[in-house]
């Protein structure tokens, strides 16, 4: 039986079972609404699938070729997309609020319409609110037992993600479109950002340190209070930006 047609069996018989499937090959599949929720998707190939509509919640899909793959409308709530690929897929309206997308590759994405994060996000899955409670009583523990409490559980934070601060650390977001995005607080250090289209983008409060901003277009964004340490602006489009409180040592605007 092909990986496909496990999925479609899957599907099908509507098992109340997570879905483990890594390093599937599901090249090309028509997963058009499919409930995928907490599937285990790891290294899996999806290029060129039909997601469009999918609920992936919480699924993680770290190393997941993407590439080309249709995911208008796709629910990516606290989904794990570390160092997956989605270069030419298509994320048009897809909610990504908490999810993982460290070390993505999202080179020349159109994140315009994308919900990367989401202030008044009502939370229906029980499994999705379970976490949110548990993450909003663990941001008021003492320093010391939130270390512990992730040392104890490595996986935690990762699969409950933040709705309210989108990471994108590492990421590849090369020629992305990312105009007009709210990103306010989002932790995009170390990101590739070079070239991209951030024009109107609310970044307030972002960490881009040690970000590559390199010839991206700020215009009109507002960057108050961001963290642009040693952040690479070079030939950076700046008219009108919002630097108020900004960090911007060694910083290179040049």
């Amino acid at each position: 039986m092909t990986d496909i047609e496990k999925i479609t069996v899957y599907l099908r018989e509507g098992s109340n079972g997570v879905l483990h499937l890594d390093r599937g090959c599901l090249k090309g599949a028509n997963l058009y609404m499919a409930n995928l929720s907490e599937a285990q998707l790891i290294a899996s190939d999806l290029s060129d699938a039909n997601l469009r509509k999918a609920n992936l919640n919480l699924a993680n899909l770290s190393g997941a070729n993407l590439n080309g793959a249709n995911l208008s409308g796709a629910k990516l709530i606290r989904t794990f997309l570390f160092e997956a690929n989605l270069c030419g897929a298509n994320l048009s309206e897809a909610n990504l609020c908490g999810a993982n997308l460290t070390k993505a590759d999202l080179c020349g994405i159109d994140l315009r319409s994308v919900i990367l994060r989401d202030d008044k996000l009502r939370i229906k899955d029980p499994r999705l609110r379970d976490l949110q409670e548990r993450y909003q009583q663990l941001r008021s523990c003492p320093v010391h037992e939130m270390n512990e409490f992730f040392e104890a559980n490595p996986d935690y934070f990762i699969r409950i993600g933040n709705p309210y601060r989108p990471n994108l650390h590492g990421a590849n977001l090369s020629g992305a479109d990312l105009s007009g995005n709210d990103i306010r607080r989002g932790n995009l250090e170390k990101a590739n950002l070079s070239g991209a289209n951030l024009s109107g983008a609310n970044l307030s409060g972002a960490g881009l340190k040690n970000t590559d901003l390199s010839g991206a277009n700020l215009s009109g964004a507002n960057l108050s209070s961001a963290n642009l340490y040693q952040a690479n602006l070079r030939k950076a489009k700046l008219n009108c930006a919002d630097f108020a409180n900004a960090h911007l040592d060694n910083a290179n605007l040049n």
